[in-house]
């Protein structure tokens, strides 16, 4: 036994860690900033660094601050009652017409389109809009809530496209409205319509003017720039 332990010690020897130059093993560095990221990375990065440094408008800064988490769950909750009918509810629905020889309007659904949905606010049919907060360009959807707030129509700046996407058979969508309520859900909507008015305040929404928010490195100077 002796003899073994004695011929096998010697096959892993123990080596003393150094500090001299390029000897051992040195300690793992965050080596993240030298990372080449690709394109669309670098991009959102920038984009959202300017967002934060140059005075954004407050008809675009209220698309940064959506309505809360719950009021968002209880408006996609409501508005999943109306979702619109697949192509096999359709082609159900087409074929009863034809084997009854009567009309069967199709079911109170979501209305998409930015065209359709503003035809709908313009003659005040519409009973509650939905603007996505993500759209991009910002362009598309900017006047919406201005243009809700002069024909008196609650609207709501949901948290994501893809989710308003679900509603209306899409993967994203910019912005919905609902014109057709069922007798049922009227005391849910004038609940969720008395939240809105609430919690979304366009006369003080449009005034606060988001981002210039100024650096790190900036705000560490600025003890001694005021001071001279």
């Amino acid at each position: 036994p002796n003899s073994s332990s004695s011929k096998f010690s010697k096959i892993v020897k123990t080596t003393v860690k150094t500090s001299q130059m390029g000897v051992g093993v040195h300690t793992q560095k965050d080596l993240t900033r030298y990372v080449r990221w690709p394109a669309y990375i670098r991009i959102q990065r920038q984009k959202a660094l300017l967002q934060t440094r140059l005075k954004v408008p407050g008809a675009i800064n209220q698309f940064h601050h959506p309505v809360s988490k719950n009021l968002n769950i209880e408006i996609l909750n409501f508005a999943k009652k109306y979702i619109k009918e697949t192509r096999e509810e359709r082609k159900v629905r087409i074929t009863k017409m034809a084997e009854t020889k009567t009309k069967i309007p199709a079911k109170a659904s979501v209305i998409s389109g930015i065209n359709e949905v503003t035809n709908l606010i313009e003659k005040k049919k519409a009973k509650l809009v939905l603007i996505a907060n993500d759209v991009d360009p910002i362009e598309l959807v900017m006047w919406l809530p201005s243009l809700c707030h002069k024909m008196q129509i609650p609207y709501a700046i949901i948290r994501s496209k893809s989710e308003l996407g679900a509603l209306a058979g899409l993967k994203t969508c910019a912005v919905l409205a609902i014109d057709e309520i069922r007798s049922e859900d009227t005391a849910a909507l004038r609940s969720i319509t008395d939240k809105i008015a609430v919690e979304v305040n366009y006369e003080k929404t449009i005034k606060n003017h988001g981002g210039n928010t100024l650096s790190l490195r900036s705000q560490r100077k600025l003890p001694s720039v005021e001071k001279h």
